[in-house]
């Protein structure tokens, strides 16, 4: 993912409190973001477990069509032209992100499209890694701690790769907040599924 789109789901809840008012407004300008994306758009389909490959004009399709678990209750839906599927949990500061690309990724190994996503993250650290499997193909699991704007965030990433298709799944919050939401987050991973019958 770019530092841009990760900005747009990050930083309006990871500002200091005095910025609060700032926040709400861009809450707001994202949910209108979202009804006008809905009224005239293909992508994430009513914000529920459906993403649908946005169409890529005369080109080779540059995302996948896949299908995720929801991650539960206080979980905000965001939109943006840049992301597919992006939720944040408004009270604690925490991301979850899905993100798929079929053409343009270079076809990376596990550990290089981890390293990729450290752009526009400084001080990064990784935790542990290992690997698992997720929709029949090996994943690598990664618990990474890094700044964005001088604020300590805590990451989990499954990236894997299919059928030409790279995807990262992605929660972050702060430290303290971490864990909380783990669970939430697995559920997103345990509901991923790719690729999806049916969905053109």
């Amino acid at each position: 993912m770019d530092a841009r789109a990760l900005r747009l789901v990050l930083p309006p809840r990871v500002r200091p409190a005095e910025r609060g008012h700032r926040r709400w407004r861009a809450v707001r300008l994202g949910w209108v973001a979202v009804g006008l994306c809905l009224a005239g758009c293909g992508g994430w389909v009513g914000h529920g477990r459906l993403y649908r490959a946005r169409p890529a004009k005369g080109k080779a399709p540059r995302e996948a069509t896949y299908r995720v678990g929801l991650p539960g209750d206080g979980w905000r839906p965001l939109a943006d032209r840049d992301l597919q599927v992006a939720w944040v949990q408004p009270e604690t500061g925490a991301a979850i992100r899905v993100f798929s690309e079929c053409s343009g990724h270079g076809d990376p190994r596990l550990d290089q499209a981890l390293d990729h996503l450290r752009i526009g993250w400084t001080n990064w650290q990784v935790i542990d890694t290992r690997r698992t499997r997720l929709v029949g193909r090996e994943a690598l699991v990664a618990r990474v701690e890094a700044d964005l704007d001088g604020v300590r965030f805590r990451h989990e990433f499954w990236i894997v790769k299919k059928n030409g298709c790279l995807f990262d799944l992605s929660y972050s919050a702060p430290p303290a907040a971490f864990e909380g939401h783990v669970a939430d987050f697995r559920r997103v991973v345990e509901g991923f599924s790719f690729p999806v019958d049916g969905a053109a």
